[in-house]
């Protein structure tokens, strides 16, 4: 019959008698720390330089971050100076007017941050405007607007508050194509880890939904 060793530790060993013999405990490890000397004062000031400016430094990395996710993606639509292209300056100014509380002096302001989107259609062209404000941005999104410009003449027909905090690979606006004389759009919105496309079509007056689709995002690399 073969031998069978026990691997258990020799920390308990029985005796011929049948006593119980307690092996001896190994001796304790000497404090490594012990004569180590205090690090100098000028090592203390330094780390505690250091931490604070790696805060600043991720604190200014996130409020960077935050501003250009929340205007990179509207940004690959071909925006351009409301200022720059022709339009007058009195419908400018009401639309301004019409849709914040500012003042007269802030409207102008404003003016310089206007940006318009131009859509060229069959007998006019769509004109999506972003005030590019943060201060008439809220829970819902920020305000956008639309308007049907044929000639001299401009009819409202979106007026709608849109998030346009996106990934990076998604716009904010698309054209779509359709059996229509007005361009039909296609807004994508985030809504936690999905994404929902959202068809716009003129109905004659203005601009209603035609379809929503939602889309689960790709996970992460």
């Amino acid at each position: 019959m073969n031998r069978i060793e026990s691997s258990a530790p020799p920390a308990v060993e029985e005796a011929e008698t049948g006593a119980i013999a307690v092996s001896a405990s190994p001796p304790a490890k000497p404090r490594l720390d012990a004569d180590l000397p205090p690090p100098p004062l000028w090592l203390k000031r330094a780390a505690k330089w250091f931490r604070v400016g790696f805060g600043l430094f991720l604190f200014v990395s996130l409020l960077l971050g935050s501003m250009g996710c929340s205007r990179s993606n509207a940004s690959t639509v071909p925006w351009q100076s409301a200022t720059a292209i022709g339009l007058k300056h009195e419908f400018l100014t009401t639309i301004v007017t019409e849709n914040s509380s500012f003042t007269q002096q802030e409207t102008t302001a404003e003016l310089k941050h206007l940006r318009v989107w131009r859509v060229p259609a069959r007998g006019g062209r769509l004109l999506i405007f972003d005030f590019n404000d943060a201060g008439l941005c809220g829970a819902a999104g920020c305000l956008y607007l639309g308007y049907w410009q044929q000639g001299d003449q401009m009819q409202a027909v979106l007026n709608q508050y849109f998030d346009p905090a996106l990934p990076p690979d998604k716009p904010l606006f698309e054209e779509r194509q359709c059996d229509s004389d007005r361009p039909c759009l296609r807004v994508w919105q985030s809504e936690g880890d999905r994404l929902r496309s959202i068809d716009w079509a003129f109905d004659g007056s203005h601009y209603e939904i035609v379809e929503s689709r939602l889309y689960e995002l790709p996970p992460d690399d």
